[in-house]
């Protein structure tokens, strides 16, 4: 019996690390410091902020 519920326990734990996986896999990791930048070049609501991230 308690064999059933480590197989179950390693299929819950399976299931969360693939969906973290593919979780991470949706974001780009590089928007962040993208946005970083954005900011601290004062360019937040302009077109360049638009056109230069587009650029990179």
């Amino acid at each position: 019996m308690s064999n059933l519920k480590a197989i179950k326990l390693a299929g819950h734990y399976t299931a969360i690390t693939i969906l973290v996986v593919v979780l991470t896999m949706l974001f780009n990791v590089g928007f962040t410091p993208t946005c970083l930048v954005v900011k601290n070049m004062h360019l937040l609501n302009t077109i360049w902020s638009v056109i230069l991230t587009r650029l990179s």
